[in-house]
């Protein structure tokens, strides 16, 4: 089969009513899906989990004057601080919080309309599957129904592609300027934009000083722009917390580690708890999935737009790294690889329906009657039909991941008083209850308990049966005796360094005051 560039009929959609349809509708799927994840029991108002307090506390601490790295550590780029620090005006608490979760709903449904708009001139059937792709992949749950980094790490790349392209091919220089920065913000959210950077940058390659220097320059200025001003405040701890803590963080043991199980998490084959019974039909899966690829891109004599390989280099490198770089892998994780698959299917979809629309215009009779309806009735249709499919599992996956959501508020809320200095080893409770500030002078800025594990014990998280650096120890024995109460999501959690003499001089100095679901307070015996 011999197709041209680009076919007239996905030119045509640009504008149309159509057009917008196809865009909206994919945000909008996605944006009802979070609404109502949010919906359920204290997802809302309530706790999750851990991720979303790391990322919110530093906004609310940048309010309040406290900079990451210089005053307390912090794992990721700075620029998840600086998008959320506007939420300071509702407050320290749990209305905070709540405004973060509908942000990142927002950016859900933008993003899912993003996707369809990457691949928009490659017709409509590669619009529906890139956009309802990433708005009903049922693991999105894990990385919308809060405040997360991917979704603000897939929004600027998603905002990038579409800067670096038109019609298909790379844009003028100062667009490509502008997908660079957009990729550098990107980066100041999460180290991974650098993964499809590198693709951008190989699309760019041949030509040097129309593409490949406003590129760089822009990624430069992109991340430049958010960080420099905490790099200059802290430069040798911005490079410890961001650089170095996370190339030499150890494994947990906690995230998937073998290449059949992230492959099952990729592909949103099951949940968490059944990945070892998916394995097999991931790797297959899998298979199918690259042979289609193939069978798109190299089998057909036809040419090509720069926008594709660039979609089949980044969903490469990303697949691959997730699959052997990335120390540990969680469901969350795989909202920033199926980003860039979806796409990558859209066009290989929208190819196929590109084929059978050349066959049709060159049949006549009811074969070519057939191939018309096929092209633009049956294949649009199917695609609808398989993410209403999925949705409905989606949907039953959110019930599933948000049972275990609680509030805090009602058992710290109470036992501490505002202003009082409290330590803790997950901050999401003190947000959620309004009890992060303490109106006492040194009174540690904490905002990660975990990541404390990666830049004060050498990379090495908690549960290691290791002996734990003796500063490390020390420095939590120096904050809790600060303190005037501890809260905790376990007694003894697994996020303090607990030795013996740790133990008995908590337990000789600290007692009990409250406990309820992952809240357990406990205040300093004068």
């Amino acid at each position: 089969m011999t197709c041209t560039r680009l076919s007239d009929g996905p030119r045509r959609l640009a504008g149309s009513p159509l057009t917008l349809l196809l865009v909206a509708a994919p945000g909008l799927v996605a944006l009802g899906i979070c609404t109502y994840q949010l919906s359920l029991p204290h997802a809302f108002l309530g706790m999750h989990g851990s991720d979303d307090g790391i990322y919110l506390g530093p906004a609310l601490r940048l309010v309040h004057g406290d900079l990451p790295y210089r005053d307390y550590a912090f794992v990721h780029p700075p620029g998840i601080a600086l998008l959320m620090a506007p939420l300071g005006i509702l407050g320290d608490g749990r209305d905070a919080m709540a405004g973060g979760r509908i942000i990142t709903a927002l950016v859900a449904g933008l993003n899912a309309s993003l996707a369809a708009v990457a691949v928009r001139s490659f017709g409509r059937v590669a619009m529906l599957v890139a956009g309802l792709g990433l708005a009903v992949f049922p693991l999105a749950v894990s990385a919308d129904h809060t405040l997360t980094l991917d979704p603000y790490l897939v929004l600027f790349c998603l905002l990038g592609t579409i800067a670096l392209f038109r019609d298909g091919e790379l844009a003028d220089p100062r667009r490509i300027m502008v997908a660079g920065a957009l990729f550098g913000f990107a980066g100041a959210v999460k180290a991974w934009a650098l993964f499809p950077a590198i693709a951008a940058l190989c699309t760019c390659v041949p030509l040097w000083r129309s593409a490949v220097r406003p590129f760089l320059s822009g990624v430069l200025l992109g991340f430049a722009a958010l960080s420099l001003p905490f790099f200059l405040a802290a430069p040798g701890a911005f490079v410890h917390d961001v650089v170095v803590a996370q190339l030499n963080r150890h494994a947990t043991g906690q995230g998937f580690a073998s290449v059949s199980e992230r492959l099952v998490i990729m592909l949103g084959l099951s949940t968490p708890s059944g990945v070892s019974t998916k394995t097999d039909l991931a790797v297959i899966l899998a298979l199918v999935v690259v042979a289609f690829v193939f069978a798109v891109y190299f089998l057909p004599r036809r040419s090509y737009v720069r926008l594709e390989w660039f979609l089949l280099a980044a969903t490469a490198i990303v697949v691959l790294s997730m699959l052997f770089l990335v120390k540990e892998f969680y469901e969350f994780y795989s909202y920033f690889v199926v980003a860039f698959g979806a796409m990558l299917l859209g066009v290989c979809f929208g190819r196929l329906a590109e084929g059978v629309r050349w066959a049709a215009e060159r049949s006549v009779g009811r074969t070519g009657r057939a191939l018309a309806i096929a092209e633009s009735i049956a294949l649009p249709a199917l695609v609808v039909v398989a993410a209403v499919l999925v949705l409905q599992s989606g949907t039953s996956y959110s019930r599933t991941f948000l049972s275990s959501a609680y509030d805090p508020q009602a058992t710290i809320a109470p036992h501490v008083p505002k202003g009082s200095c409290v330590v803790f080893d997950e901050v999401g409770n003190l947000i959620d209850s309004g009890r992060l500030f303490s109106s006492r002078p040194g009174c540690p800025a904490l905002v990660d308990a975990f990541g404390l594990w990666l830049t004060d014990n050498d990379g090495i998280g908690p549960n290691a049966q290791v002996p734990h650096s003796k500063a490390f120890v020390a420095k939590w024995r120096s904050w809790l005796g600060r303190a005037d109460y501890a809260v905790l999501s376990a007694p003894q959690s697994s996020y303090v360094p607990w030795t013996p003499d740790l133990i008995s001089w908590f337990n000789s100095n600290y007692r009990l005051v409250a406990s309820g679901d992952r809240a357990y307070v406990y205040q300093h015996i004068p």
